[in-house]
């Protein structure tokens, strides 16, 4: 995130309430430290977009599309109002087959979101202790570590939710995490 504002801060004098910032990075927090750069009234519209399509660099301003799988875009905040600009990139990105697109509400884009950030909680550490490829993650010799990650992921992301008055029934039976009920987690 402080490297995302670090970049935004040479374009503050470009950027008004009429510009659209869409945020494309894995985790949390990129869009509070660069909310933190703007005056009350004079904050763009911030989008985001969840990506699970596989992309690996392959340098400087260059990488490979590994795996297809899809994008959900949509606004961070509740009750946000797209401006023109910003309905057109919602509506470009969707228009995009290849990127199979869905347009979400702010409130499933969080979920969506906190998902991927469980997703990664497993697969990250896991690959780089055991230094093999995502696929490998799934073995089963790994399902209970793969449990025990999930479950403490869950319970923070749960708590976080409780805390911002933000739980519902529903999010919490998506992160909820059970033992021994089915063969495997929601986020594979």
């Amino acid at each position: 995130a402080p490297s995302t504002a670090a970049a935004i801060v040479p374009l503050l004098p470009r950027l008004s309430a009429g510009s659209t910032i869409l945020f494309t990075q894995n985790g949390i927090g990129a869009v509070e430290e660069v909310d933190a750069l703007f005056s009350s009234g004079g904050k763009p519209t911030y989008l985001s977009a969840i990506v699970t399509h596989g992309v690996f660099s392959t340098g400087l301003f260059s990488a490979t599309h590994a795996g297809v799988a899809d994008l959900k875009i949509g606004p961070v905040a509740s009750g946000t109002e797209l401006s023109a600009s910003a309905r057109w990139l919602v509506d470009t990105i969707l228009s995009s087959d290849a990127l199979a697109a869905t347009e979400v509400g702010a409130d499933e884009l969080l979920k969506v979101t906190l998902e991927k950030l469980v997703a990664n909680a497993v697969i990250n550490p896991l690959t780089a202790l055991f230094r093999f490829p995502n696929g490998d993650v799934l073995a089963p010799a790994l399902t209970p570590l793969r449990r025990a990650l999930v479950a403490e992921t869950s319970a923070v992301i749960l708590a976080h939710l409780s805390a911002l008055s933000l739980l519902d029934d529903s999010t919490g039976e998506r992160f909820r995490c059970r033992g021994g009920e089915g063969n495997g987690s929601a986020v594979y």
